[in-house]
């Protein structure tokens, strides 16, 4: 795993742990993580179509209950665009 990818998820994972409404700090750090590889593995797959980042958005909202704010929204577009062209 590069660390181009591990970063990607990392700062994934940072983002959407601060939006998930849960308070199990444990709980919540453990489906920041799992939402944030589900989330890196589409956006650096190689095998499907390239998914914009409001369509991920829109994923986060209705898979799991994850509404970004418009700062968090801002880093989470520059994150997946950015971790496209890293391929």
């Amino acid at each position: 795993m590069s660390t181009d990818l591990v970063g990607l998820i990392k700062n994934i994972a940072d983002i959407v742990y601060k939006e998930l409404p849960y308070k199990d700090e444990t709980r919540k750090k453990e489906i920041a993580q799992r939402i944030a590889i589900e989330i890196a593995d589409k956006v650096c797959s190689e095998t499907t179509s390239v998914i914009p980042p409001y369509q991920l958005e829109s994923e986060l909202w209705l898979e799991y209950d994850v509404l970004l704010t418009q700062k968090n929204r801002e880093v989470f577009y520059n994150l997946v665009l950015n971790g496209r062209k890293k391929k």
